[in-house]
């Protein structure tokens, strides 16, 4: 028969061991997060995303029918194109320009906040970390498209313009 005398002692100084080496880790693991943290900004990716969702459920063929487009949803073309929620902090601006002018103009959303941006591109102030993080996401691109204005087509050009705040 075997002494077991000593054997639980032993087991409660393992059980303090563990406890202090998983207090050392989650020291070191929360020093190591509140210097080394990384702010990822992903507003411009986001806004890419809707403008080319925009692109898509707008003119998926490459033409853009303004017969089938309410009249009474200018303005709320993220709505008609499958975008829920609150527009408080993007704004959506399509713009179909050919033949001379402007042929339509589709937008939804804050378009006061366009100033954000603008003082972000300017570059005459130099702007801290701290400032840059919340620079807004921006998306601007034209692509070409066949306007179709009840059976008359004219060749055009679709720019898209999205721009997303900090939220």
């Amino acid at each position: 028969m075997i002494n077991k005398r000593g054997g639980l002692g032993e087991g409660v100084m393992m059980i303090v061991r563990v406890a202090v080496v998983a207090l050392i880790a989650i020291v070191i693991f929360g020093i190591v997060a509140i210097f080394y943290s990384h702010d990822i900004n992903v507003r411009d990716s986001g806004s890419a995303i809707v403008g080319k969702n925009i692109v898509d459920c707008l003119a998926l063929d490459g033409v853009f029918e303004f017969g089938s487009y309410p009249n009474s949803e200018l303005d709320k073309v993220l709505s008609y194109c499958g975008f829920s929620g609150n527009f408080d902090r993007i704004f959506a601006r399509v713009i179909f320009s050919g033949g001379g002018g402007e042929l339509a103009r589709l937008y939804q959303g804050d378009s006061g906040s366009l100033w954000v941006r603008e003082l972000y591109e300017a570059g005459s102030v130099k702007l801290s970390d701290d400032i840059k993080q919340y620079e807004p996401g921006y998306f601007k691109k034209s692509y070409p498209v066949v306007f179709d204005r009840g059976g008359a087509k004219i060749d055009a050009d679709m720019s898209v313009e999205v721009l997303m705040q900090h939220g």
